[in-house]
């Protein structure tokens, strides 16, 4: 093999590797949305707009406390694993933190953000955006903000293996854009 073959050979594998590592990280996130565990997480409020990926509305889940049962606090900052399970309501509830991984297959990875109580932390999630529509984002904020009594805004989220990807946003019982077509 010449030198010119060998640097062909090589470039190539490194022209490969660029698109695979991408590719493997939308691959991860479809199979995610299609064979995930569905988890319901009641938000809060938090008219963003990302450079690169658009518009989006900015959710905040109000579940973010999880017993901690470690020898030592985590640092903050650094990444836990959160355990879920669904509670009586039918919404997620975060049922322990750790710094292994747990051996069931619901628990989403999440970054420690604070101290709550000694056996309690609070638990940086990743979900805090819903990217949708360029028209409809500012409406869906909007409405997001503005939702009246009685009704309570949730994300459908699909977990798997410690990822989890926001399946959609609900106002009541409808998605943001059933809502914004009828109200």
């Amino acid at each position: 093999m010449t030198r010119r073959d060998r640097f062909l050979a090589g470039f190539l594998a490194l022209a490969v590797l660029q698109l695979a590592v991408p590719a493997s990280r939308l691959v991860m996130r479809e199979i995610t949305l299609r064979t995930g565990t569905r988890f319901k997480f009641k938000t809060a409020p938090v008219d963003p707009y990302d450079a690169f990926r658009g518009r989006y509305v900015a959710v905040r889940v109000a579940e973010d406390r999880a017993p901690y049962a470690g020898a030592a606090l985590p640092k903050h900052g650094t990444k836990v694993y959160v355990s879920i399970a669904e509670g009586k309501d039918g919404f997620a509830r975060l049922s322990a933190a750790s710094m292994s991984c747990p051996a069931g297959p619901d628990y989403i990875a999440g970054r420690m953000a604070g101290v709550v109580f000694t056996n309690e932390i609070r638990v940086a999630l990743p979900l805090d955006r819903f990217y949708m529509n360029e028209k409809l984002a500012p409406k869906a904020e909007h409405a997001y903000r503005q939702r009246g009594e009685g009704r309570e805004a949730w994300l459908a989220v699909r977990v798997r293996k410690g990822m989890a990807v926001i399946e959609d946003l609900y106002i009541g019982d409808k998605t943001i854009t059933d809502y914004l077509k009828t109200e």
